[in-house]
């Protein structure tokens, strides 16, 4: 299949989503334009929202933009790191295990919007902070998707492994790991949408700059536009984010692409 019919059938699937996008734009702009059935200070249209966003230079949505993004790269990098280093000693150690645990489905128990203060409290108001909400966030799908897929294995592949005198090393990297990946993959794509979540929970809390920091100065400011731009905003980057992370699974286990789509839908 040629490239050009690869990007027209992706077009053509596309087509009632991006229809319906527009279709629900113009109803907005005519319901509360025209028909007036909220006020625009509550509800504006598609146009007031445009018209605030071009009174603000494009270096400001650039800068808080990035710090954004960047608090989630840093923290989705870290939670990763962190999360593939303990998958791998659960898989080996079920004493680790058994104590790790109970652990990790508490610290998903509470709520990181209750625990966000706390870390501002311990790690200060400037960047740090938010990276590890971040990571707190990407952590536990990583852990428990990279885990499942290092422990579900065959347990005659195991004992055929072991027949031939393999050791655990070689077990790992000839059998375990490759078959983790596609868990592990669909444990990163969840994990960068909740990195994201967590830098942006992190600078509702504390923070000077970043897309949750415009919206709270909006909100004190009643600016409606400016809270729907950021919004519109943190749409675009979560959905950036969570496409490259799907483009980086299929190139790197195109074998496992489905598989992993049954498990994430």
């Amino acid at each position: 299949m040629s490239r050009q019919t690869i990007v027209l059938e992706k077009l053509r699937q596309s087509t009632p989503a991006i229809v319906t996008f527009f279709v629900v734009i113009i109803l907005w702009e005519y319901l509360i334009g025209t028909l007036k059935i909220f006020p625009e200070y509550l509800v504006p249209t598609p146009t007031a929202i445009i018209s605030a966003a071009m009174k603000y230079s494009v270096t400001y949505w650039l800068h808080h933009v990035q710090v954004t993004v960047t608090e989630s790269l840093m923290g989705f990098a870290l939670g990763s790191l962190v999360g593939l280093t303990s998958s791998i000693v659960i898989t080996y150690s079920s004493l680790v295990r058994r104590i790790l645990f109970p652990y990790l489905v508490v610290s998903q128990v509470v709520p990181k919007v209750a625990v966000a203060p706390l870390i501002v409290l311990w790690f200060g108001f400037g960047i740090l902070p938010k990276i590890v909400i971040s990571a707190l966030m990407a952590f536990f799908p990583v852990v428990v998707a990279t885990s499942t897929g290092l422990i579900d294995i065959e347990t005659s592949l195991i004992n055929l492994t072991r027949s031939f005198g393999a050791t655990k090393w070689q077990t790992f990297v000839k059998i375990r790991f490759p078959n983790s990946l596609k868990y592990m993959m669909t444990g990163m794509k969840l994990a960068i949408m909740s990195s994201f979540i967590g830098a942006i929970v992190g600078e509702f809390v504390a923070s000077s700059e970043g897309l949750g920091y415009v919206v709270l100065i909006a909100e004190i400011s009643l600016n409606a536009p400016a809270m729907f731009i950021s919004l519109g905003l943190m749409i675009v980057i979560g959905i950036v984010l969570y496409n490259v992370v799907e483009f980086s699974s299929k190139k790197l286990i195109p074998w496992g692409i489905a598989v992993e789509l049954q498990v994430t839908e």
